[in-house]
Order: C-alpha cells, then sequence, then structure tokens
C-alpha cells in the first residue's frame, strides 16, 4: 500500500537524489554541488524547495517517490530568497549560469494567476509504472483544490514521452513549448496544464 504524506526534513537526501533524477540538468545550472544544495534548502523554510512544498508517496515506510509544487503567490514571495540561498549553497559558479537561470526563471515564473504548479516529481526506478506518479499528482490537485487554486500547471522536457503521455492521460493538455539555451545546446520544455473547476 502507498502512503502520501507531506514532506518532512528527515527526507532531504531522498529529496535530492529524486529532484536530480526529475531534472538531471541541474548540475549543469547549479554546479556540482547541485545535490547539496537542493538538500540544504529542503530543510529550511521560506523557499521554493523547502520540505513544505512537497508531498512524499511511501511503500512500506519507504520512500518511493516525490512531488515538489507550490502556488504563483509562493513563487512570488520565495523566489528571490530561494536564489539567495541557492547561490550561498553552490558559491560563485552560478554567476557564470546566471543568464540561463534568468531565463529560465523568466519562462518557468510566468505563471498565471490562481495556477499551482508542479515543479518537480519522481519515482525511484523500482516503484516505476506502479501509479505511484499518479497518486502523488491526485493528491497535489486536491491540495491545490483546499488552497483555491483554479488550475495546475507543470513543465516537461520535450523527450519525456513517457511523462507526457501520462500528464495526458491524467486530463492535462499541452499549452505552449519553449527553449533554453545550455551552453551549446538547449533544454526544450512542454507546458501542459488542467483546470481544476
Amino acid at each position: 500500500m502507498t502512503a502520501i504524506v507531506p514532506g518532512k526534513r528527515l527526507f532531504k537526501e531522498d529529496f535530492s537524489h529524486l529532484v536530480l533524477l526529475s531534472a538531471a540538468y541541474f548540475p549543469a545550472l547549479f554546479g556540482a554541488r547541485a545535490g547539496r544544495a537542493l538538500a540544504g534548502l529542503y530543510v529550511r523554510e521560506r523557499n521554493l524547495f523547502s520540505y513544505r512544498h512537497t508531498l512524499f508517496a511511501l511503500r512500506e515506510n519507504t520512500v518511493a517517490g516525490m512531488l515538489l509544487a507550490y502556488d504563483c503567490a509562493v513563487k512570488r514571495k520565495e523566489n528571490l530568497r530561494t536564489g539567495a540561498l541557492l547561490f550561498a549553497q553552490c558559491g560563485l559558479q552560478m554567476l557564470k549560469r546566471l543568464p540561463v537561470l534568468l531565463q529560465l526563471d523568466k519562462t518557468i515564473g510566468s505563471l498565471p494567476s490562481g495556477a499551482c504548479y508542479i515543479s518537480n516529481i519522481a519515482t525511484y526506478e523500482n516503484y516505476r509504472g506502479q501509479g505511484i506518479a499518479s497518486r502523488l499528482i491526485a493528491a497535489c490537485e486536491e491540495r491545490g483544490r483546499q488552497q483555491q487554486a483554479t488550475q495546475m500547471v507543470l513543465d516537461v522536457e520535450q523527450d519525456n514521452l513517457t511523462a507526457i503521455s501520462l500528464y495526458k492521460y491524467l486530463g492535462y493538455t499541452a499549452a505552449a513549448e519553449f527553449r533554453i539555451a545550455l551552453g551549446p545546446s538547449y533544454l526544450a520544455f512542454v507546458r501542459m496544464g488542467k483546470s481544476l473547476a
């Protein structure tokens, strides 16, 4: 049986691993210390990577998956502090990546009013295909409704066809596509959304 529970500080290592599974490009953005930085931010409050914004799926008291989400008001309120904390954790190497980070924030930061944004979702490989991601998303949607959100929004890498198929199955539709230059290559995303009405 799978239990969906709010994040707890003791899940910090799982959080870090699962975020990096969901966004393998994070080390290219935040440097070699990305995992440690994510764990450090997770245990703190008032930032976009805080445990307060997470849900975890547990199987027999073992973490199987995680979802990180927040509403547009939280994004506006905690965005600057999150950047400052990341800079403090990752150091001067982030200065080289600042243009990419600003472009990413400008794109992802443009959330419609009333939106709840799913930032990251991942399950460990041995738990995939068991409905855990669907349960996490359903719990997040319920939390969004309780917080008066009118819609769910997420960005998924364009080549992650498995995730896109799951989101479509759960009622999400593609709204836009965008690319962000990352050195000689780029990151390509599809923005998807679902009404909570």
